[in-house]
């Protein structure tokens, strides 16, 4: 064998060994390989694609969602202030089509009516133990 083979075949195992290390792939202390991480679970509102969802571009959660024939309803809280869900909705409505019939919505909450196509929707906003309460109300 030859000098630059023998010199070779060591930096390319070190540099194997070191890239699946990294890449989080291989773990040297079990000496089996790592775990892959756990799928990031999309958020889930059950909004139609129609309407902005706050809980897909922020921190926001769902609180509780009911639906019927006639409605659909969707409760929401985050913790980014009042200012930044009345902004999205303000903008977004208007972006997805919806035409503004209604909006009181302030500092200290409010709604914003809008409707499309012949739907209604309310979204309200409200401040409760330090966290913005959002309640969107979809009449079918």
């Amino acid at each position: 064998m030859t000098r630059s083979v023998r010199l070779t075949l060591p930096l390319v195992a070190t540099l194997a060994v070191t890239t699946l290390f990294l890449q989080g792939c291989w773990n040297p202390l079990s000496r089996q390989p790592a775990e892959p991480p756990a799928p990031i679970q999309p958020k889930v509102t059950g909004l139609p694609a129609e309407v902005p969802d706050y809980v897909l571009n922020s921190d926001a959660s769902v609180v509780n969602r009911t639906e019927d024939d006639r409605m659909l309803r969707v409760e929401m809280t985050t913790i980014n202030g009042i200012t930044s869900p009345i902004a999205y909705y303000r903008k977004t409505l208007v972006e997805k089509g919806w035409r503004l019939e209604g909006d009181n919505a302030g500092d200290r909450g409010g709604t914003i009516t809008a409707v499309k196509d012949g739907k209604e929707m309310r979204v309200a906003f409200s401040i409760d133990d330090g966290q913005t309460k959002i309640v969107i109300t979809l009449q079918k």
